[in-house]
């Protein structure tokens, strides 16, 4: 079971990680893993929640940054096992879903095809499931290489062989594959029907991978039990670009909720309990009232613009914008048809119509569902009935996300790990930059707090510590 556990990691991080421009190995999801065991200290299993996948990266990856490292290592390690010709990868050539390609080392590409084989085979996958998860990540490589011209009155597809191809690896028809993402009014309609389609295979995929791993991690618990556990919860991380789409707002909520736990629970509220029990504190923190108070306002503001997205739909785009301008300006700014968010950390400005666009998805899912009809396959099978009963929006999961975050982070008391990160610049040959050290380490508290332990105020033991110390 630990060894299984140990697969976990790299196997989420090559379908949910990717390089951006600050990060080689930038996690684009938010996943909860929890580790349980029983009193003895013997792992009895674990169980991986794994949300908020950017799925726009597929088709959208931002300039200068990559998709996701799943994508390059199966193209190099089947190009390195000479088998692109099996998957029709042979006959790629704008290779669109491969961006920043050329700046990437083919040997760690290898070493990381090699590495997924062997957490999957470790996680109890079969030959025959792997082999079908690579016929899928290769038709959603095909399938982004297909262009798309007018013909009279209707956009189709330039080359319908990449389509015959990714069906193939499918197993589904090819004509009705098809007539799902080769054919509409306009080529910009038809092309974003077969991104958002892309897209969405990606994510069903990644969720079945997922949902069997918790299966093979749930037969030793049920036996043996959960009476501890251990949850690490790794949020994306923080940032922003020219064109900050719906994950980055949703990731960068994220983090001013954590933050305000962090503050407002953690440091704040040791603060007032040292003052009603007279504990002279090495410092004075003058801006704690007001900083305390933005805080609140931030995230209050936060939870509006996330109904108001999740109410919107993409033809209600200016229907809430009245209610958003009548938030506080220190945390949230509308003009025109751009929001800018006060963020913790930094502002950052987001386009409204781009984000109501991508809170809806428009895929027929049952049209979906129809496409994989009748196939044979134990995992294309398994995608078309994975899918969900109800369609909720990003903006909408978001929501339910953020209280059980909070949640978890409250049943008993959480160690927080800060990753800092090292320099702003995009720049290669900026590696370290003091001044972006400094912000972060002012923004954490973590000064204050080095502090407070310096004068030998030890963090707080539970009542139950307390009681059998």
């Amino acid at each position: 079971m630990a060894e299984k556990i140990q697969q976990l990691c790299p196997l989420l991080e090559a379908f949910g990680s990717a390089r951006t421009s600050y990060n080689q190995n930038a996690s684009r999801l938010l996943k909860n893993v929890a580790v349980t065991f029983t009193k003895t200290g013997k792992i009895t299993g674990g169980i991986i929640e794994a949300t908020l996948l950017d799925r726009t990266r597929i088709s959208c990856t931002p300039q200068n940054e990559s998709n996701f490292h799943i994508l390059y290592y199966v193209f190099e390690g089947l190009k390195n096992e000479k088998r692109l010709a099996e998957f029709g990868l042979d006959k790629l050539s704008a290779m669109r879903y491969l961006p920043m390609k050329a700046t990437k080392n083919v040997s760690d590409l290898i070493a990381g095809y090699k590495s997924v084989y062997q957490s999957l085979r470790v996680l109890s996958f079969t030959e025959e499931e792997i082999l079908v998860v690579l016929r899928i990540l290769s038709a959603i490589l095909l399938l982004g290489d297909v262009t798309y011209t007018m013909k009279g009155s209707t956009a189709t597809a330039n080359n319908p062989y990449l389509i015959s191809s990714a069906a193939k690896n499918l197993s589904v028809d090819n004509d009705q594959l098809c007539s799902v993402i080769s054919k509409g009014p306009t080529v910009e309609d038809v092309s974003l029907k077969r991104d958002a389609w892309v897209q969405f295979l990606y994510l069903r995929v990644f969720d079945w991978i997922v949902s069997s791993i918790n299966k093979q991690l749930s037969f030793s618990r049920l036996v043996l039990g959960n009476s501890y556990s251990v949850t690490v919860i790794d949020p994306p991380g923080f940032g922003g670009n020219e064109q900050n789409h719906l994950f980055r707002l949703n990731s960068n909520i994220i983090h001013d909720f954590l933050q305000n736990y962090i503050q407002q629970l953690l440091f704040f509220r040791e603060l007032e309990e040292y003052k009603e029990e007279g504990v002279d504190i090495p410092f004075k923190y003058e801006e704690t009232p007001q900083q305390k108070q933005f805080l609140n306002n931030l995230v209050d503001s936060e939870r509006i613009l996330l109904n108001g997205l999740q109410n919107s739909g993409v033809k209600g785009t200016f229907n809430w914008l009245k209610k958003m301008k009548s938030l506080p300006s220190e945390c949230i700014e509308v003009e025109n048809d751009k929001v800018t968010v006060h963020h913790t950390f930094e502002e950052i400005t987001y386009n409204i119509p781009d984000l109501t666009a991508e809170n809806v998805s428009t895929l027929d899912e049952a049209e979906f569902a129809e496409t994989f009809k009748g196939t044979v396959d134990v995992v294309t099978s398994a995608i078309a009935n994975l899918l969900p009963e109800e369609n909720t929006t990003l903006a909408e999961q978001m929501q339910t996300i953020l209280p059980k975050l909070v949640e978890s982070m409250t049943e008993d008391f959480p160690h927080l790990v800060v990753c800092l990160q090292s320099t702003e610049s995009p720049r290669e040959d900026i590696k370290f930059e003091p001044q972006c050290i400094t912000q972060q380490l002012r923004a954490f508290n973590l000064m204050e707090t080095i502090m407070i332990r310096q004068q030998g105020f030890a963090r707080r033991l539970s009542f139950s510590e307390f009681l059998n110390r």
